[in-house]
């Protein structure tokens, strides 16, 4: 009895160690930007960056959840139509990235009796940004503390009949710039 006792107390102390060596490092959530959801009648999204506070250098990464509503799908990279992007308002301090884009499924459509890749499941789309150096930074923000960051959801959707026009969908954040 005294022998279980003892390795209770041992996992019990190992537990408690371990949790608070992963509360040391966990990082900061404060620092995460809200999430901006939009629908419409083609799909819904959920978009969010992070760090939502910045310094000159920093990586800052948007990422976009997509749904598509039933029985809908919008194009990927590598067709002739026009694919789903996240598109960056082109902004001095902001050296964008290319998006990274998950792998797409092959769709037939049978009215042009074409297949196409395409996306028609949830999926996400990830696009980083690097800030410029401290003067760039600077001389964008005129004394102010804050910079924001505009983009838009570009894509052109479709059902099993016909192809809609293409969307563009805006979004933005204003993030604080730290030390300014």
């Amino acid at each position: 009895m005294h022998g279980t006792r003892g390795v209770v107390a041992m996992l019990l102390a190992l537990s408690v160690a371990a949790w608070s060596a992963g509360q040391a490092t966990r990082p900061v959530r404060s620092a995460a930007a809200r999430a901006i959801s939009r629908s419409t009648p083609h799909l819904t999204f959920t978009a969010t960056i992070s760090p939502a506070v910045i310094v000159p250098g920093a990586r800052i990464s948007i990422a976009v959840d997509v749904v598509p509503k039933k029985g809908m799908h919008v194009y990927a990279p590598g067709t002739q139509y026009r694919p789903v992007v996240i598109r960056l308002q082109g902004d001095p301090p902001l050296r964008v990235r290319n998006s990274v884009y998950p792998k797409p499924t092959v769709y037939r459509f049978k009215p042009l009796n074409e297949d196409v890749r395409v996306y028609d499941g949830p999926f996400r789309l990830v696009v980083d940004a690097i800030v410029g150096d401290a003067t760039a930074l600077r001389a964008h923000l005129r004394g102010r503390s804050q910079m924001t960051v505009k983009g838009t959801l570009d894509y052109q959707a479709c059902d099993d009949r016909m192809c809609y026009l293409p969307a563009s969908v805006p979004f933005q954040w204003t993030l604080r710039v730290a030390g300014e």
